[in-house]
């Protein structure tokens, strides 16, 4: 909603004009660039973990 609010284009109106003209690249990209959002967010996620939970960490 906020996009909205301030009249701006963001990712996700781009993917649905990419995916109705039919713009194989600019899907591709699109999906490229959300996976990798994906993957960064897990690790992120799996470092404060393991920061904040002792027993996580490796005895090694």
């Amino acid at each position: 909603m906020p996009a909205n609010g301030l009249r701006l284009a963001g990712i996700g109106s781009y993917a649905v004009e990419a995916a109705r003209a039919l713009d194989y690249p600019a899907i591709t990209g699109v999906t490229i660039i959300g996976g990798l959002g994906f993957l960064i967010a897990n690790l992120l996620t799996d470092i404060a973990y393991a920061a904040v939970d002792p027993r996580m960490r490796s005895a090694a």
